[in-house]
């Protein structure tokens, strides 16, 4: 977990370079607001019967302070570019005790998020710009990290293209049960709550106004 905590200071130390920061403070604060679409790629475990790939609809808030930038997102994640050919049929275990990963929650092909993040625009020739944050995604209640790259054009209407990698926090439940002779389950004998830190990708292409 050390290298997430690293990106989410990563802002915050450029912010505080001897040589930026007056440049970054002056003048007052800039609102912006901005729309994208794009795709994003969840983790397996949070999909249904779809894949994990979703079509992503987003929109932004955001503060500009110079160089850095508070800004919120909302997105909406649909899922349906794959459709399920076959009935999984459940998997049939042999009798005596064993272990199985169960999921506290409804796997889902439509999803909702919402995230902060702290962006920091690169010193350069070139418009680019990281930012770090974290965020929600329902309906399973799982948080998540994200870390991401992109690009500015100038002006009135900036377009915008990003790319996201995000770690979200999936819990997971080791249950042990006894399985009778015909498969069948029996009750819970042992419970232990779990989590992993599961990767997913995004791409966003849209357009930044700032009111100036």
């Amino acid at each position: 977990m050390r290298p997430i905590r690293a990106l989410l200071l990563l802002p915050l130390l450029l912010s505080l370079h001897p040589a930026r920061a007056a440049g970054q403070t002056r003048g007052p604060p800039v609102p912006y607001l901005g729309v994208a679409l794009g795709a994003s790629r969840i983790p397996e475990a949070l999909a249904a019967c779809t894949s994990d790939a979703r079509a992503a609809g987003e929109v932004r808030a955001g503060l500009s302070f110079g160089r850095l930038a508070v800004e919120a997102r909302g997105s909406a994640l649909l899922g349906g570019f794959d459709q399920c050919l076959i009935i999984l049929a459940e998997e049939v275990r042999l009798p005596g005790i064993h272990p199985a990963v169960e999921y506290p929650f409804k796997r889902g092909d439509a999803h909702t998020a919402v995230e902060m993040r702290v962006r920091h625009d690169v010193p350069g020739g070139l418009p680019l710009v990281v930012a770090v944050g974290g965020g929600w995604l329902a309906p399973q209640d799982v948080p998540y990290l994200v870390a991401s790259a992109g690009y500015r054009t100038r002006g009135r209407v900036r377009l915008a293209l990003d790319v996201d990698h995000s770690w979200f926090r999936v819990p997971f439940d080791v249950v042990v049960r006894e399985y009778a002779v015909h498969g069948g389950a029996g009750p819970a004998l042992s419970t232990d709550r779990e989590h992993d830190w599961r990767s997913g990708l995004g791409i966003r292409a849209g357009a930044e106004i700032p009111f100036r």
